[in-house]
């Protein structure tokens, strides 16, 4: 059916959040980190105005076709470690 599906991964997840499980995944693999701090968005300048709220809802998708993603932090493991596993 047509119209606009959002495909993403289950969970949802702050810039922060997404930037701290990486980190987390490249220590666990040895690999190197850095320490993530938050911010608050309006720290941050961007010429860009941000949503306060902006979650991807796969949910239509789901709905309509049955599909179903894996949370997240799963699928960015397994990103962290096939990129450290190419790049040795």
């Amino acid at each position: 059916p047509p119209g606009t599906y959002h495909f993403v991964n289950a969970g949802e997840a702050s810039w922060c959040e997404l930037a701290s499980h990486v980190m987390d995944e490249c220590r666990a693999l040895g690999l190197p980190s850095a320490e993530v701090r938050p911010i608050r968005t309006a720290d941050w300048p961007t010429p860009a105005t941000r949503p306060n709220w902006s979650v991807l809802d796969s949910s239509r998708l789901v709905r309509t076709f049955g599909i179903t993603m894996p949370e997240w932090r799963g699928s960015v493991s397994r990103i962290v470690m096939a990129l450290a596993a190419s790049d040795a």
